[in-house]
């Protein structure tokens, strides 16, 4: 480069992407041919700046002054700038932090330009979409939306409204996703791109079905609140159930917490039901939770109620709990071994303080109840395990009542069976009777699922008989196969009970050497795996 010494003036040089170089001089701009380099070098004049860009339609020009009256413009049209920024190490700095922030966020981001073509989509895309990225950019919403990919577009909400809008979109895969549709503005207030964010609400979708649906079941178990119980007859004929009855009616008379143990079926919620219905607080309502056919999710939601707006899926009205519903009256926790620990825990201030905390609310609610809990496991051995809380277990074992199973109590069995058979012989309209022989087998029986057995075996042979008489031929084969002896039923009163454990054990082996898998065990002796876990810790058994 040299200076004009006939110009008198700045010389302009402007270099172009193609190598050429043109010169224009300041004074003498009117006869300069190439316009652009007549219009910077106008520019340039009188400036204080070092450097000056300036955009036109589809070119940059960049004009830098250089040493005395010299000055170098660059010029690049806007495909070839673009290049050039793309392949600088600050663009791909921000590209990639651009593409971490749509991927960090775990929902499907995606940014539409003014004309509703997709620019950028998170990587998320196949997975929520249902088609690669790669078929997604560069797309019309229009056309997306028109071919079904998507059922209402955001975009488009925006695009018409210029603000931000909120929609449910149903994917062609069936994803059911929550879109939030934002517009950005440039600086001079032009709708320039849209940012949308949408959650797939496919799996909440159908929990809050679920949750519905159980808490339909649970309305429908709590409609027995002010019922009466017909069922809740106790039999007595045995010393240990008349002695339990006596206690009943002396606890009764306070508000000590029970806690009933004995195997499944024996009746432990028939004597909570008589303990309340004797109490009194027997017109106030009796509460019968079973803790272990409430899902782990729910549980405490259903005992301790919430209010609304306290999670996904609750309802908008809130809801009461169980507990506060047994306000004055009692609650009974069948099963309350299957209580969660954390759930123990809130158990715990109910029955120190009577009061408890609703979730979502930040102040306690005082109640006036009774808790009675049941159980057919070993307490103790779960607090040693670290499956129960010990502070929970002292709370509640203020009484403990053990109610003996069927077999320990067998002069109840024919008493037992004449109030069920009255009972479905109403119900179904019949006549049945059962024979001597019949009753003195089923007596000798061992009723592994005790009272709830019997009562299911009478129902089903007064459905069942052809015929009014019920006789041992018409016992299902398992009782028959359950009889007694003739030397086991003659032995004294004072043996029985040796005996019967002896025999216990007897099967136990016997069965021990057709399988060690507890589950097959519980299929063949037709009892609980846990009960048969218990027998086989009694006779110290193990499965090995």
């Amino acid at each position: 480069m040299k200076k004009d010494k006939g110009a008198g003036g700045m010389s302009v040089f402007l270099i172009d992407t193609e190598g050429e170089s043109y010169e224009a001089k300041i004074e003498k701009g009117e006869k300069i041919g190439f316009k652009d380099a007549k219009r910077l070098a106008r520019l340039l004049v009188g400036e204080q700046h070092e450097s000056i860009s300036e955009l036109s339609e589809h070119t940059i020009f960049h004009t830098q002054k250089l040493r005395g009256d010299f000055a170098l413009t660059t010029k690049l049209d806007a495909g070839q700038l673009e290049l050039f920024i793309k392949a600088s190490r600050i663009y791909k700095s921000i590209e990639d932090e651009l593409k971490s922030i749509l991927d960090s966020t775990g929902e499907l981001v995606t940014i539409v330009n003014n004309q509703g073509v997709v620019e950028r989509v998170s990587s998320n895309c196949k997975q929520i979409m249902g088609i690669e990225a790669a078929d997604f950019v560069g797309n019309s919403i229009f056309e997306l939306e028109r071919t079904g990919v998507v059922s209402l577009s955001s975009t488009k909400r925006v695009l018409e409204t210029h603000r931000e809008v909120t929609v449910t979109q149903v994917t062609k895969g069936g994803r059911r996703l929550y879109v939030n549709g934002f517009p950005l503005f440039n600086d001079n207030g032009t709708l320039e791109k849209i940012l949308n964010i949408s959650r797939d609400v496919t799996e909440e979708s159908i929990l809050r079905e679920r949750l519905k649906k159980t808490e339909r079941e649970v309305e429908l178990l709590s409609q027995e609140v002010n019922k009466g119980f017909e069922n809740s007859k106790i039999i007595m004929k045995s010393v240990q159930i008349e002695e339990i009855y006596y206690l009943l009616s002396r606890i009764a008379k306070t508000d000590a917490t029970v806690l009933f143990l004995g195997e499944t079926g024996v009746g432990k919620g028939v004597f909570a039901r008589h303990l309340h219905n004797i109490s009194e607080r027997r017109k106030a309502p009796f509460i019968n939770v079973n803790c272990s056919v409430l899902p782990e999710h729910l549980i405490e939601s259903e005992l301790f109620g919430y209010v609304k707006g306290s999670f996904t899926g609750a309802s908008t009205q809130g809801k009461k709990g169980l507990i506060e519903a047994a306000h004055n009256g009692t609650l009974f926790l069948d099963e309350i071994g299957e209580l969660p620990l954390q759930t123990q825990a809130k158990l715990l201030q109910v029955l120190q303080d009577k009061s408890f905390m609703p979730i979502g609310k930040t102040s306690a609610i005082k109640v006036d109840i009774r808790i009675i809990a049941a159980t057919n496991q070993n307490l103790e051995e779960m607090v040693e395990k670290g499956q129960f809380r010990s502070d929970l277990y002292y709370r509640l074992n203020v009484v403990p009542i053990t109610i003996p199973p069927l077999r320990e109590r067998r002069e109840d069995v024919p008493f037992f069976l004449q109030h069920f058979l009255d009972a479905f012989n109403a119900n179904y309209k019949r006549s049945c009777r059962f024979t001597m022989e019949a009753i003195e087998q089923l007596s000798h029986y061992d009723w592994p699922g005790n009272v709830r057995e019997l009562q299911n075996m009478v129902e089903r042979l007064v459905i069942t008989s052809p015929k009014q008489s019920i006789d041992f031929e018409d016992l299902p084969i398992p009782l028959k196969r359950g009889e007694a002896s003739d030397e086991r039923a003659d032995l004294p009163d004072d043996s029985l009970k040796v005996r019967l454990d002896s025999y216990e054990k007897e099967i136990l082996l016997d069965t021990l050497k057709k399988t060690k898998k507890l589950h097959e065990m519980s299929q063949i002796l037709k009892i609980d795996a846990s009960t048969i876990s218990r027998k086989l810790k009694k006779h110290h058994l193990n499965l090995q």
